[in-house]
């Protein structure tokens, strides 16, 4: 007589390790894949904050200092700009000064009675703000330089800009 053993249902050790195996691989790569797609997003938001802080500021200081009608010299120094404008004129007057300068980490705008302003966000940090004035034909040019850094130290991000305008409302 003949005996049939039956087969029993379930996983045998070695499936089960196998599958483990298996299932890990994935687990590993696709975690993998998570935490560089999470890293590569970092780091371009912070590409994104420093060159959209350092476009914003930079061209408001360009126009400021081509709307400007003259230096204001007893202020300016090579880390403050000051400017007498025509612009956003206060009632009744005829003329107004506008500070530009580097307040704490940020890159500031002041004008006549009005409170200071950030051209630049919290998320950065500006340094070596610099205003070098020289003569451009007839009228005087700022040269504005400064270098923005994006406040995570864990990301790096960071942008020089340099940049010249000329008084035109000399």
């Amino acid at each position: 007589m003949m005996k049939f053993y039956k087969k029993e249902k379930g996983i045998t050790f070695v499936e089960m390790l196998v599958y483990t195996a298996i299932f890990s691989v994935v687990f590993a790569i696709l975690t993998g894949f998570i935490v560089w797609v999470y890293q590569a997003n970092a780091k371009s938001q912070a590409i994104r904050e420093v060159s959209g802080n350092t476009q914003r500021a930079m061209q408001v200081i360009l126009k400021e200092i081509t709307e400007g009608k003259s230096i204001y010299t007893p202020i300016t120094s090579a880390t403050q700009l000051s400017l007498e404008t025509i612009n956003q004129l206060p009632t009744q007057e005829t003329s107004t000064y506008v500070d530009i300068f580097l307040c704490g980490n940020q890159i500031c705008l002041k004008r006549e009675s009005e409170n200071v302003f950030a051209l630049t966000s919290n998320r950065v940090i500006v340094s070596n703000l610099k205003f070098v004035q020289f003569e451009a034909d007839t009228s005087p040019a700022i040269q504005v330089s400064f270098l923005i850094d994006y406040i995570n130290p864990g990301m790096m991000a960071a942008l020089s800009a340099t940049s010249t305008a000329v008084l035109r409302g000399y």
